[in-house]
């Protein structure tokens, strides 16, 4: 009787331990979501880039994370910047940057209903900032200052937009989440703390009945 005590206290202690995993994970913290941050102009001036003609559509991404989950009220600073895209001539030349600058300032900042009421003043490629490319001329860099050309290749090529000075104005930019937050994510290790709890609990009870029911006859 005291094993069989045991081994239901077993099985219901393993039970309530994969039941505690559960509501653990469920109970988690949201993630923190990525939100975009877009630029969009027209092109000016183009010189040395393939597939990009003056009058082209130019829309610049910059992809922020600063650890929240809402748009209201935040601050994102040149360290919560996860990447830049330039998207020229409806995609057809696409350029995707890491956050590798040479010389940042300013901050993305909203105010309590989400809309941006101050963005960088400067954002300035360093070396290596490529991260991938549909382009046929290769990019070497950016300017995102308000000034400058805003793109720029390794053959000296350099694409300006219309209202370039605008790429530091606020009211020009708009900003939305990128992706949608998960209660939680799940992974092998998390799914072995659930799941073999449960089962060993489980498996003690239902061996426990049949012991008792052999017992019975």
């Amino acid at each position: 009787m005291v094993l069989i005590m045991n081994m239901q206290n077993l099985g219901i202690a393993l039970g309530v331990a994969g039941l505690g995993v559960v509501l653990q994970v469920v109970n988690s913290p949201a993630n923190a979501l990525v939100f975009n941050a877009t630029y969009t102009d027209t092109v000016s001036n183009v010189s040395g880039v393939n597939g990009i003609s003056v009058g082209n559509s130019a829309v610049i991404t910059v992809a922020l994370d600063n650890g929240g989950t809402s748009i209201d009220s935040q601050t994102w600073t040149p360290s919560d910047v996860q990447s830049i895209t330039f998207n020229f001539n409806n995609g057809a030349n696409e350029t995707v940057f890491n956050p590798v600058f040479a010389a940042t300032g300013g901050t993305f900042v909203t105010n309590g209903a989400g809309v941006l009421t101050s963005v960088t003043s400067k954002l300035n490629s360093g070396t290596g900032s490529v991260k991938s490319t549909n382009s046929t001329t290769v990019p070497s860099g950016f300017y995102l200052n308000g000034g400058n050309s805003v793109f720029y290749t390794s053959n000296g090529g350099y694409v300006a937009l219309t209202n370039v000075t605008n790429d530091t104005n606020a009211a020009d930019w708009t900003i939305s989440a990128a992706s949608s937050p998960v209660p939680w994510d799940f992974n092998p290790t998390a799914g072995a703390a659930i799941g073999i709890p449960l089962f060993l609990g489980l498996r003690i009870l239902r061996g426990r009945r049949s012991y008792v029911q052999r017992l019975m006859k």
